[in-house]
């Protein structure tokens, strides 16, 4: 569907022109109008607003006005302003950012990407790719944008190439932002369907933190959620007892990971065990408002009595008063 003008008037000299628009009875109808169409229907009358400086019916016949097939839309003349339009022009696009900054996959062909994309060792130093140049060896968009076309290809098998040549490599991977994360995320997927590989990946952590003193600040509660909602309790624990001490997350994140253990119906027992383990004293509220909501009363008088023996009390009175 399209907004069709009944008349485009000439642009006065001396004033503002006036534009009346027609729409279609096809659309006269409520249940047709649909709320995308009020809104495209809202930005041309303001672009026309914009250009002409107001709309009204005022230059059209009394036939346009009693034809049944058409409908005007009409700008009351107390609307003198209209708020800015965020309308991204198209030679304004190519300023965006992109995901991985200058990179991305049309710029090669398939054989080429292939190329540039393969890792394995056994081709390494036969000729030189992108990352084994001294300008590219260190570009994290570059690196990252291999690596998403490597996963979408090859699965886990295309990570555990790049996870190999970023150890072999001693590539030092970011650990903060989109790019990151996305790193992180795809590693420990990988890990977690093999737990030797999530013991390595764990250990690289452990290096890049030493080396660096940098670590990515959601890898425990990555790893400790993943397990406690498939309700491997044990391994939960383990993992936890493994990371707690050079990867501990902060206060908020741990008292935000009780929370979406108890609300997805993860391994609550493993939960108190990792609670009563920890120092972290700052989920009363989380805990018992989630449990409340969900009318587990049982589970809510177990982890009251819990909480208030370890001392974790409610920040207000007033949360929890008649």
């Amino acid at each position: 569907m399209r907004l069709v003008p009944s008349r485009l008037p000439q642009q006065p000299s001396h004033g503002l022109g006036r534009l009346s628009l027609r729409l279609p009875t096809l659309l006269r109808s409520r249940a047709t109008i649909t709320k995308g169409f009020k809104q495209r229907c809202g930005i041309v009358a303001c672009l026309c607003l914009r250009r002409y400086g107001s709309l009204s019916m005022a230059d059209t016949t009394d036939d346009e006005k009693s034809d049944s097939k058409m409908q005007f839309v009409t700008i009351p003349p107390h609307i003198t302003e209209i708020p800015p339009l965020k309308i991204v022009r198209r030679q304004e696009r190519r300023f965006l950012p992109d995901k991985y900054g200058p990179w991305k996959e049309s710029l090669w062909t398939m054989d080429q990407i292939e190329f540039e994309s393969n890792l394995c060792p056994v081709h390494f130093g036969l000729q030189n790719r992108l990352l084994d140049s001294t300008r590219h060896k260190d570009d994290m968009n570059l690196w990252a944008c291999l690596l998403d076309y490597r996963r979408r290809r090859y699965g886990l098998v295309g990570v555990s190439m790049f996870f190999e040549a970023i150890c072999r490599r001693d590539v030092k991977l970011p650990v903060s932002g989109s790019l990151a994360a996305e790193f992180w995320t795809t590693l420990l997927d990988l890990g977690f369907e093999d737990v030797k590989l999530l013991e390595q990946v764990c250990d690289y952590a452990d290096k890049l933190h030493d080396s660096t003193g940098e670590r990515w600040s959601k890898l425990y509660i990555s790893i400790v959620q993943h397990f406690l909602l498939q309700r491997e309790g044990n391994r939960a624990i383990a993992w936890h007892n493994r990371l707690i001490e050079g990867h501990p997350p902060t206060p908020r994140a741990f008292a935000n990971l009780c929370r979406q253990v108890i609300v997805w119906g993860g391994d609550m027992a493993a939960l108190q065990r990792i609670y009563t383990l920890s120092s972290y004293r700052n989920i009363y509220s989380e805990v018992m408002k989630v449990l409340c909501r969900q009318k587990n009363y049982e589970a809510a008088l177990d982890w009251h009595w819990l909480l208030v023996r370890k001392g974790d009390l409610p920040f207000s009175a007033k949360l929890w008063g008649p």
